[in-house]
């Protein structure tokens, strides 16, 4: 069951445009689930979960070059 938030009409005004946009909070508060539901909203969007090892390789700074190749073809980049 989704329980709407009241920060989901926030983030859908103001993540337009952004860079970056953090999200913290306490666990299972819903904060990848909110992410997961605005990336359905966007065209381009890419996941990346801190949880797994080949999403964490990918963010070491010899991995710069890489990462910039894939990131900049998407307009929400979720870092979990």
């Amino acid at each position: 069951m989704y329980i709407k938030r009241e920060i989901e009409e926030f983030m859908n005004k103001n993540l337009l445009g952004k860079r970056a946009f953090l999200i913290i909070g306490a666990r299972q508060t819903g904060k990848t689930t909110i992410s997961k539901k605005i990336m359905k909203s966007k065209s381009k969007s890419i996941y990346f979960n801190a949880d797994f090892l080949q999403d964490r390789e990918i963010w070491k700074p010899e991995s710069v070059e890489y990462l910039q190749s894939i990131v900049k073809y998407y307009q929400i980049v979720v870092i979990d």
